[in-house]
């Protein structure tokens, strides 16, 4: 892997609203570069990122509008080769609500998201299916500074889960997070089904991640001959889908569902943003 940052924007289609008020697009997406143009002055300012999406017109039968499957064989392929090579690796979901994040990541049943995808691409690997590799999940929510399990019923319990460091270079545990071992396709359209039946539950303040541990498997002989050999798991990778809570610029106002922005989700975005900021700027540097 030579870069630590790959960076993409994706522009959805206009809602029923914008267009009921005689709203025009003011983003151009061309390759690679996508621009934003001033519908009062013209004035233009363009960004050369990694990956453009236009996503903007459904309906567009000239082969320019992308939908989920060129999004995840521009981006989710690259996911999973990295994890499968043995790298720790993230998906950050960032926009304003209802921007189209979730939807990006979860789709719908005539468009599968990046998650879905990622798993089925996933289980068509030869050390997954071999089992050599072995594959657990997880998926939990962060908001107001608090880690919540959400495959399970209490979720909502008052207090979340401990976080707690294991180490440098290793990472974090959180304790008591269910991980779900995933064995087939079958296992892994079970788990959706859960995730898509909690996300209605979910609140839009809060942060998702839905985090994928890969382990090698093998086996060494049984201090007892009698008994079968002992299988031990060395962790391999993780990968993270993350779909961030709306950013609407430090607004207060209130947020779909009748909640109001907190200052911790301010918090959490800048340190993100400060975070991934610091990894592209080391990354034009040469810091690896």
């Amino acid at each position: 892997m030579d870069r630590k940052v790959y960076l993409a924007a994706r522009l959805r289609p206009m809602t029923p609203r914008e267009l009921s008020i005689g709203g025009k697009s003011c983003v151009v997406v061309d390759g690679g570069c996508t621009t934003i143009v001033n519908p009062e002055t013209g004035d233009a300012k363009a960004f050369v990122l990694d990956y453009s999406f236009d996503s903007s017109e459904p309906s567009d039968k000239t082969g320019s509008y992308a939908d989920n499957m060129v999004v995840f064989n521009q981006i989710g392929s690259l996911l999973i080769k990295n994890a499968m090579g043995g790298f720790n690796t993230s998906l950050f979901c960032h926009g304003s609500s209802q921007s189209g994040k979730t939807y990006t990541l979860i789709g719908q049943e005539s468009d599968p998201g990046v998650l879905p995808r990622t798993l089925e691409y996933l289980f068509q690997q030869d050390p997954i299916v071999s089992e050599s590799i072995i594959v657990h999940a997880s998926f939990y929510e962060v908001i107001d500074e608090q880690v919540r399990d959400i495959l399970k019923r209490d979720f909502y319990a008052p207090g979340g889960l401990k976080v707690r460091m294991q180490g440098e270079g290793s990472g974090c545990l959180i304790e008591g997070l269910s991980r779900v071992r995933l064995q087939s396709m079958g296992d892994c359209e079970e788990l959706l089904a859960r995730v898509l039946h909690a996300m209605s539950s979910i609140s839009p303040t809060a942060h998702t991640i839905f985090t994928v541990e890969l382990h090698t498997s093998t086996y060494i002989q049984n201090s007892d001959p009698s008994k079968p050999p002992k299988q031990v798991l060395e962790p391999l990778s993780k990968f993270h889908l993350v779909d961030l809570s709306g950013a609407n610029g430090g607004d207060t106002s209130l947020v779909p569902g009748g909640k109001t922005r907190t200052s911790a989700q301010d918090k959490s975005l800048l340190a993100w943003a400060n975070v991934m900021s610091a990894l592209a700027e080391n990354q034009t540097m040469g810091i690896r």
